[in-house]
């Protein structure tokens, strides 16, 4: 179960046999950046991990996939993930950060030993890294505010935003037939122009 954050935030996420890093620290709204060691483009396990934590108001979420620095092999991501994580808590930005894979591990078990994790050791030496940032908008839907899925829909007629039938009270009569249906927030938006156009003709019948 992910929990809407209620603040900027770093997380490290299991996207499936790999592990990446999130966050939202010193970004503008509705921004995420990502953090791979070894991919160069978001997963949909990621995104949609960021999308329940953010929670975003907003149409879209734009994915930020940072250049970092590219492990070599495939054991070592969810150790780069923390080393991000660590380096983003002290200050440092990860994608100008290169660090000595060769010893990763053991500073690790040295966190451990003394109950605090401090910046991992960094090298001077040459080292991989990504290409480029890679970016994505996400365009997100419903109360939930997740990307699309392939659960069931139907389409507010005054907004045409997309709502699912376990997240919102919709009649059935709305999800079987054609019916035009309209939202929560579309419903008060007219509740309070007819209350509007009320008092503006009873103001224009004193007059008379």
């Amino acid at each position: 179960m992910v929990i809407p954050a209620i603040s900027e935030f770093i997380q490290i996420v299991n996207i499936g046999a790999h592990w990446v890093r999130i966050s939202t620290l010193g970004c503008q709204a509705g921004i995420v950046r990502i953090f791979d060691s070894l991919y160069s483009k978001p997963s949909s396990v990621a995104i949609d991990h960021a999308c329940r934590m953010l929670h975003h108001p907003q149409n879209t979420v734009t994915f930020l996939d940072k250049r970092v620095q590219k492990q070599v092999g495939s054991s070592d991501c969810a150790i780069f993930a923390l080393a991000f994580a660590t380096d983003l808590c002290y200050g440092l930005y990860p994608t100008s950060q290169r660090h000595s894979q060769k010893e990763i591990q053991q500073h690790y078990v040295t966190c451990l030993k003394s109950g605090a994790i401090v910046p991992f050791l960094k090298t001077d030496k040459r080292a991989p890294f990504h290409l480029g940032c890679n970016s994505i908008s996400v365009p997100i839907f419903c109360l939930c505010r997740l990307p699309k899925d392939r659960k069931e829909y139907v389409e507010c007629f005054s907004c045409h935003g997309l709502y699912h039938p376990d997240c919102v009270s919709i009649p059935e009569w709305a999800i079987k037939s054609r019916l035009q249906w309209n939202c929560q927030k579309c419903r008060n938006t007219m509740a309070k122009m007819g209350s509007k156009n009320i008092l503006a003709g009873f103001r224009a019948f004193s007059r008379i």
